[in-house]
C-alpha cells in the first residue's frame, strides 16, 4: 500500500527501513479492517440494517485514520484508531446529511472526519521508539518526562 510505499527506501547503509515497512503495512491493515467494523456495527446497532456502503467507507476511514501515525504506533493502537475513526465518520456522515450539504460519497466524512481523527490520535498513541527523534517526545498513553 501507500502507506509502506511512503518509507522511500527499504535499506540503507545508515537505517533499515524494511521493518518499519512490514509495521506500517500491519498497522494500515488493522486500522482499515478496524474501521469497517466499528461501522458496520454501529450502524446495525443503531438502525439494524447491514449496510455494505458502512463497511466500505469504513475501510476508507479507517485507512485514513491510522495514515498520519502509521510509523509511529503500535498495531493494538491501529485497531482502537481504526475502530474510533469508522464510528466518527458515520457521526460525521449524519452531520453532512443535518446540515443539508450534498455529500453522496461520504468523501467529507470519510476523509475529514478521519482526517481530524488521526492528527489527534497521532498525539496520544505515538510511540517514543518509533519516532526517530531526539527529544524524547512520546504520545499520552505512554509514561515518561516529555509528553507532547
Amino acid at each position: 500500500g501507500f502507506n509502506g510505499g511512503s518509507t522511500l527506501a527499504v535499506f540503507t547503509l545508515d537505517a533499515q527501513y524494511a521493518r518499519d515497512m512490514a509495521r506500517i503495512e500491519v498497522i494500515s491493515t488493522l486500522g482499515a479492517s478496524a474501521g469497517a467494523i466499528s461501522a458496520v456495527l454501529f450502524t446495525y446497532f443503531t438502525t439494524h440494517v447491514w449496510d455494505l456502503s458502512s463497511a466500505c467507507n469504513g475501510v476508507l476511514c479507517g485507512l485514513v485514520s491510522v495514515t498520519a501515525s502509521c510509523a509511529v504506533i503500535e498495531p493494538w493502537a491501529a485497531i482502537i484508531i481504526g475502530g474510533i475513526g469508522g464510528i466518527i465518520m458515520l457521526l460525521t456522515s449524519k452531520l453532512v446529511l443535518k446540515l443539508k450539504i450534498d455529500d453522496p460519497l461520504d468523501a467529507f466524512a470519510v476523509h475529514a472526519g478521519g482526517g481530524m481523527w488521526a492528527l489527534i490520535a497521532t498525539g496520544i498513541f505515538c510511540k517514543p521508539e518509533y519516532t526517530y527523534n531526539t527529544l524524547g517526545s512520546h504520545g499520552f498513553v505512554y509514561p515518561g518526562d516529555k509528553p507532547d
